[in-house]
């Protein structure tokens, strides 16, 4: 499933590598059950491009896996 650009800019208040890491572990235990596709591939992609020092692109995806996650949980 190919990913839409954001209507508006997404806003960045932390650039750090542990900040990055942090968000995906709430990722996951955020459902503590089996997480839908999109979100387990935004949050590959974005700890993943944390690892490789894409700190910004890596936060801006693991930012949308909370948001859908969000959306998606009672």
């Amino acid at each position: 499933m190919p990913l839409m650009p954001s209507p508006e800019p997404v806003v960045i208040t932390s650039d750090s590598v542990a900040f990055c890491f942090r968000l995906s572990r709430v990722i996951e235990t955020y459902n503590k059950g089996t997480l839908p596709y999109t979100v387990r591939q935004l949050q590959e992609e974005g700890t993943d491009l944390c690892r490789q020092g894409l700190v910004r692109s890596g936060l801006i995806r693991l930012r949308r896996a909370i948001i859908t996650l969000k959306g998606t949980t009672p």
